[in-house]
């Protein structure tokens, strides 16, 4: 935009002052008839209105001060002379009440031609030419407007104007409120064009808030606290050395155990298979089973049978001993992993003791940096989250529903303008506590962000920095071979409880043997029994 806001405001001004010379020019109308009281109610009146048209317009040479603002409104300000034309039409048309627009029938003509030339007019006119001497005369007297309508600002052609009543009271009420109303419009459109740019700023702070998230992953990079970490991977690693042979020692008993297990499985295996195909008529084996069954082992019996059934009963033995072993030692370190969830404070005891002063005042840095952080970005947050209050206050900066009618009918009724609610003042009271708002939201954003950036720069830095050290390297190895041993031993218990539960099935396909067969095993014994016998007593007779 080229021009300055001081031209846009001359601009503007420059409607507002041929306003008021038709209005002076009507006034000499009115006294070149004779009509002196007419004419000095109607000059004091067009003062009055005059006065309170510069101040219902101040708010927009207020804003027109502020870049942002600008910006925002439109170039052409010429558009208001077409306002002019409908405003004109309208009130011709619906104020005048329907008594009135049958006497005015036969001067609708003239009224048009008035509108036609009287805006010709204004867009000839400039600032310079017009408005300083017309805000001098009546500034000076409300009663004397004579020096202004003698002056060069009343031309012929205004005198050749026909007007649309010879009523002044009508033509009065139909231009009078005109110039407030006009105001009123403009600075309408001014304050939305203010809105707009704030709700800009607003929208801007969101899309820098989120940039800033994306940039450094916040929240995420901040829910893990850098000395938790430190502290637990330390615990981890002085598991290594813990008596009893610690981690090593611990790792080497629970690997020990899946040979053994898979051996005792491979054993009991054979023995199923063995149960199966030996089910004949076997007198060796079901003489061997029975006796293994009362207790009373018998030296005929298979003896590979009763080599497998020994080892059997070693590998439970031994496998059981070994299980025993490893879950008594994996009790006895599990106070030491049950220190990984204690407090910080107690994990910065632990540390103290056992790191260097140097290492523990990093950190403490870090953490203190973390915590600083989490701090600024719940600010941040709760900043955002006023925003949306913020943006509700400009709902109060607005005019009032049908504000052109309202300010008609209290004309109507009171001879002047007086409407608190449309006063530039009340406008501007609350576009500049809005606008305060704002700007108090937005720096709030920018000195979180500030110090966001200042302490975030040190914190990754220190991050990366003390990944990169060594022991960092021993801790993650640390942390890596304790949920390797942790999960030894839940395979080490897992495949006792599978041991179990096949012994128990073997127990009771025993048990179901002996109880169907039992008649037919006491006859084998039996016949065992008499073969001994018999045999013993051929020996003694040869």
């Amino acid at each position: 935009m080229n021009q300055s806001s001081g031209d846009m405001t001359q601009e503007v001004l420059t409607v507002f002052s041929d306003v008021m010379i038709a209005q002076a020019n009507e006034c000499n109308f009115l006294r070149l008839r004779n009509d002196e009281p007419e004419y000095r109610r109607i000059a004091n009146h067009i003062n009055k209105l005059y006065k309170k048209c510069l101040d219902s317009f101040s708010i927009i040479s207020s804003c027109l001060q502020d870049e942002d603002v600008v910006k925002s409104v439109p170039e052409d300000w010429y558009r208001v002379i077409k306002t002019k034309q409908n405003y004109y039409n309208i009130l011709s048309v619906t104020y005048l009440g329907d008594e009135k627009q049958k006497r005015k029938k036969d001067n609708k003509e003239s009224s048009g031609l008035l509108v036609s030339k009287f805006t010709r007019s204004l867009s000839s006119r400039r600032w310079s030419e017009t408005f300083q001497t017309v805000y001098e005369t009546e500034t000076n007297s409300e009663s004397q407007p004579s020096p202004v309508l003698a002056s060069d600002i009343v031309t012929k052609e205004m005198f050749q104007i026909p007007l649309p009543s010879s009523d002044p009271g009508d033509i009065f009420e139909m231009l009078v409120p005109f110039p407030v109303l006009e105001a009123l419009n403009i600075a309408n459109s001014t304050r939305t064009a203010i809105i707009n740019s704030e709700f800009a700023k607003l929208k801007n702070a969101d899309t820098i808030l989120e940039s800033e998230m994306i940039q450094h992953n916040f929240p995420h990079s901040l829910e893990l606290s850098v000395f938790q970490l430190i502290c637990e991977t330390l615990l981890k690693e002085s598991v290594k050395i813990q008596q009893y042979g610690g981690v090593d020692s611990l790792r080497h008993k629970i690997h020990s155990l899946k040979p053994m297990a898979e051996e005792r499985f491979k054993t009991l295996a054979e023995i199923e298979e063995m149960l199966r195909k030996e089910e004949s008529n076997d007198i060796a084996f079901r003489t061997g089973y029975a006796n293994i069954l009362s207790r009373e082992p018998s030296e005929k019996l298979n003896s590979g049978f009763r080599e497998k059934v020994d080892k059997l009963r070693l590998s439970v033995q031994l496998v059981s001993e070994k299980d025993y072993d490893v879950i008594a030692l994996f009790k006895q370190h599990e106070a030491d992993f049950q220190t990984l969830n204690m407090s910080n404070n107690e994990l910065l005891v632990y540390i103290q003791s056992n790191f260097e002063a140097k290492e523990i005042g990093i950190i403490e840095e870090i953490e203190n940096l973390r915590k600083d952080l989490i701090r600024i970005w719940d600010e941040l947050i709760v900043n955002k989250q006023q925003r949306g209050d913020v943006i509700k206050m400009w709902d109060l900066v607005c005019l009032p529903p049908n504000f052109v009618l309202t300010l008609t009918k209290w004309y109507r009724t009171q001879g002047e303008i007086n409407h608190n609610e449309v006063t530039s003042k009340t406008l501007r009271d609350k576009v500049d506590s809005a606008r305060i708002c704002v700007n108090q939201n937005l720096d709030e954003q920018r000195n979180l962000l500030s110090q966001l950036r200042i302490k975030s720069e040190p914190y990754f830095s220190q991050i990366i920095k003390y990944r990169q050290h060594s022991v960092i390297s021993s801790l993650q190895g640390a942390c890596k071979l304790f949920l390797s041993i942790r999960k030894d031993v839940e395979k080490s218990l897992h495949w006792h409880s599978e041991f179990e539960k096949l012994c128990t099935e073997e127990l009771q396909l025993v048990n179901d043997f002996c109880l169907a067969r039992s008649d037919e095993i006491n006859q084998i014994i039996s016949e065992n029994e008499q073969w001994v016998s018999v045999t013993h007593d051929i020996e003694s007779q040869d």
